[in-house]
């Protein structure tokens, strides 16, 4: 697609989603859209597409592009580590997609959240819909589903279980089982709660007895995104 395509399509699409979806649509929209943080994401991303369901669209690609927003949002709850999050967006996205590239591509996407969380049997129906459609790209990260291997998240695992509250927002509930975990990464996924509540005050007090009493771990995609800058900043971090 061309850069006058591009702009023209986005015409197509109301002016208050318009910013929204052609970040998305971006080389690098996904890193774009990750780096905006909880709030925003929250806030504007989510909120924008919810209301693009609700308005009447015309033409493949108009309805398409808004697809990608979708698979994009996957994307983020993915870096997030949040499968299940993941994997509703890419079944919205697979379900809206008008054309083979998105619909294969989210389908691939789809595929892998379902057998990171152990739905092998759906991850496989799901990996065979995205190859059929004849994507190359997707065609191959499809067919790892295909190969099978043990699930990446473990029920008991109350990491995972944090992850996905907070993809949908809970970040209290969160809280209340990320307290039950030790250690520096307990600390750090209390901070993600916070962040997430858009407690600075507290977040930064919870950031500044992680240095006090750990090594200062490399952050993870989770952190940058749950965790605003300016706090990195404040403590000196960054």
């Amino acid at each position: 697609m061309t850069s006058d395509d591009m702009k023209g399509i986005l015409r197509t699409i109301p002016d208050f989603a318009r910013p929204v979806i052609r970040m998305a649509a971006r080389q690098g929209g996904v890193h774009q859209v990750h780096t905006r943080g909880v709030v925003w994401f929250r806030s504007v991303f989510l909120p924008t597409l919810h209301r693009l369901d609700r308005a009447s669209l015309n033409g493949v690609r108009t309805v398409d592009l808004v697809s990608h927003a979708w698979a994009v949002a996957g994307d983020v709850h993915d870096l997030n580590g949040a499968p299940l999050a993941a994997a509703r967006a890419y079944l919205h996205a697979a379900r809206r997609a008008r054309l083979a590239p998105t619909k294969s591509y989210a389908l691939a996407e789809l595929a892998s959240a379902q057998s990171a969380v152990g739905y092998h049997a759906d991850a496989v129906m799901t990996a065979r819909r995205a190859i059929a459609l004849g994507d190359a790209e997707s065609a191959r990260s499809a067919r790892h589903v295909l190969e099978g291997g043990q699930p990446i998240c473990q029920r008991s695992d109350r990491r995972w279980h944090v992850a996905e509250l907070l993809a949908r927002g809970h970040h209290w509930k969160a809280l209340r089982t990320a307290r039950r975990l030790r250690g520096a990464q307990g600390h750090m996924l209390r901070s993600h709660c916070l962040g997430s509540a858009g407690r600075t005050e507290e977040l930064e007090i919870q950031m500044r007895q992680l240095e006090e009493r750990y090594e200062v771990p490399l952050l993870s995609s989770a952190d940058v995104f749950y965790i605003p800058r300016r706090v990195f900043e404040a403590i000196g971090w960054l």
